[in-house]
């Protein structure tokens, strides 16, 4: 367990494989929340948003409780799994789009880092790493992602973005 009192995997690459840095300290519930959080981190990182958005939608499918509860920053919550992935369909699907149609470039996507907190909940920072549609220049976008799990699935999730934002200027034609 770290200074703060968070247990924190120690992940060899983006999510795509882990192990837990002090599993003597885990409750047997926490390693099934680990495990459960693995599986679902590594399902998003295997998609691909140039396929489209199905892998996305898939895996929400899969790990997600039909009263599942989602909150974008101060936004309210949206309730219930219908309504949440077709949120997450509309989301994704202009992002498929340009990415697709080389309007935009998405350089990458990845988990920075990712623990549990002492009360079970799954805290995850992720990153994506863009450049588009026309001159706007490359952009990381950072968010957090709190994610709380019931029996296997997703009850809760709230994501918030994260302050350190960088912009970069345009690049022009070489």
């Amino acid at each position: 367990m770290g200074d703060d009192g968070r247990l924190k995997p120690a992940w060899g690459g983006p999510a795509v494989s882990g192990r837990l840095t002090h599993p003597r300290l885990m409750t047997a519930e926490l390693i099934r929340v680990q495990e459960w959080e693995l599986s679902r981190n590594q399902a998003i990182l295997r998609a691909n948003i140039h396929f489209g958005p199905e892998p996305f939608v898939a895996a929400f499918d899969t790990f997600y409780a039909d009263e599942v509860e989602i909150r974008n920053s101060d936004n309210p919550p949206v309730k219930g799994k219908p309504a949440n992935r077709q949120m997450l369909a509309t989301f994704l699907l202009p992002i498929h789009v340009v990415v697709e149609a080389g309007v935009a470039t998405l350089h990458s996507f990845e988990m920075e880092e990712s623990w549990i907190e002492p009360d079970g909940s799954c805290i995850s920072n992720w990153r994506a790493d863009i450049t588009g549609p026309a001159d706007s220049g490359r952009r990381t976008l950072r968010w957090m992602t709190k994610r709380v799990w019931r029996g296997g699935q997703v009850v809760y999730e709230e994501h918030r973005e994260r302050q350190d934002l960088r912009l970069e200027p345009a690049r022009q034609p070489e």
